[in-house]
């Protein structure tokens, strides 16, 4: 974005030269802008290392790292978002079931997973951690993305995007998302395990297994 900014004042500063616009308020706010943006690009950087440093520091539990490195095993998710997802969500303890973790995220617990809902009924309530709910809206469309050759960042997630949310808006397929998201994250949690990207069919029929075997 900084990049794309930066290029756009410097098309605006030539253009104005080339039609005669050699107005010196205009330079002065279009450097003052740059410096601005070059100043909170270093201090963005500086703060990144800091977390780097104090995450490798023993200020912080084990227990706590070892659930960022969980988080961070689900693709899609990267070093600064699971640090930041981890950080809201605190004790996991706290969270009985999926839904109530949902809810803490602000989002619409009556949102299915099948993908038939409709958008004007299901939405964000926007309620809970605001910090913790963009960390998860980055998660999400990196879920959906591909990587240079051309294979799914997180398979799974983009056949259900492509296949179930047709006809929909784009704010209701990523909504979708991300509430499958926080299910992978409360299940790698709860399980302490690392995520493991099975078929949906696959894991439909292992809960049935489980269900089965503890009535059994």
């Amino acid at each position: 974005y900084s990049e794309n900014t930066y290029k756009k004042l410097i098309d605006a500063a030539r253009e104005a030269v080339y039609i005669g616009l050699n107005s010196p308020s205009l330079f002065v706010k279009i450097i003052n802008t740059i410096s601005i943006m070059e100043a909170l690009e270093i201090q963005i950087e500086n703060l990144l290392k800091e977390i780097h440093l104090l995450m490798c520091s023993n200020r912080i539990s084990a227990e706590f790292k070892k659930n960022v490195q969980l988080i961070y095993s689900i693709p899609g998710v990267g070093e600064l978002t699971a640090t930041t997802i981890m950080s809201e969500i605190g004790n996991i303890k706290s969270f009985v079931k999926p839904k109530h973790l949902v809810a803490y995220f602000g989002i619409d617990p009556s949102v299915s997973q099948s993908g038939k809902f409709n958008s004007n009924k299901n939405v964000m309530s926007k309620h809970g951690t605001r910090i913790g709910r963009r960390a998860l809206y980055a998660v999400a469309l990196a879920s959906i993305r591909k990587i240079r050759n051309d294979e799914p960042i997180n398979k799974v997630l983009l056949n259900f995007y492509k296949e179930n949310m047709k006809g929909k808006s784009k704010k209701v397929d990523l909504v979708a998302i991300m509430h499958k998201l926080i299910n992978y994250i409360f299940s790698v949690l709860k399980n302490q395990k690392e995520y493991e990207l099975r078929d949906p069919k696959i894991h439909v029929k292992m809960h049935f297994n489980k269900q089965s075997n503890s009535t059994a």
